[in-house]
């Protein structure tokens, strides 16, 4: 089962399908799961891209589905074999963006949680986010899922016939 505060994937449900999952290699395995969770993960980025504020156009361009390593590596996953498969939707790097590497500031985040300024004449006044990524995974959350288990499922069926 993968677990994170976004989606939880787990293969319950069909016993047979679980069972020709089970039967593939893990490398099969890994690559069906990886397919159907960066199609699902892709529906959650495109709309958090359309939620995004526009002021450059930056941010919203930046927003991708990632593989889930590095700094990804605690991500939605799903367990195969010995190991996982894992994807997410981020917001570009510091340099994508356009960020000085100096800037302590990370405006992706204050846009989706909100800042109060340290310093300057409104300094420790709180300005409210603009949400982006959580509305986007709110309201595209069962249909990312349900395109991730069908093309999981197919990925089986059709890996089983060839077996």
């Amino acid at each position: 089962m993968a677990r994170s505060k976004g989606v939880d994937i787990s293969m319950i449900g069909d016993k047979k399908l679980v069972r020709k999952f089970r039967k593939l290699d893990v490398a099969l395995q890994k690559k069906i799961a990886r397919k159907g969770l960066r199609a699902g993960a892709k529906i959650i980025a495109e709309r958090a891209s359309d939620l995004a504020p526009k002021h450059t156009g930056r941010l919203s361009a930046s927003i991708k589905v990632r593989s889930a390593t590095g700094q990804f590596a605690k991500a939605q996953n799903i367990n195969v074999g010995k190991g996982s498969v894992g994807v997410v939707v981020a917001t570009g790097t510091r340099e994508e963006l356009g960020i000085p590497a100096d800037e302590k500031s990370y405006y992706p985040s204050s846009q989706e949680f909100g800042w109060t300024p340290k310093k300057g004449p409104q300094a420790g006044q709180y300005f409210p986010g603009k949400p982006y990524m959580r509305p986007a995974l709110d309201e595209k959350r069962d249909q990312a899922r349900a395109k991730a288990a069908a093309i999981i499922a197919d990925g089986i069926e059709r890996e089983a016939k060839r077996g």
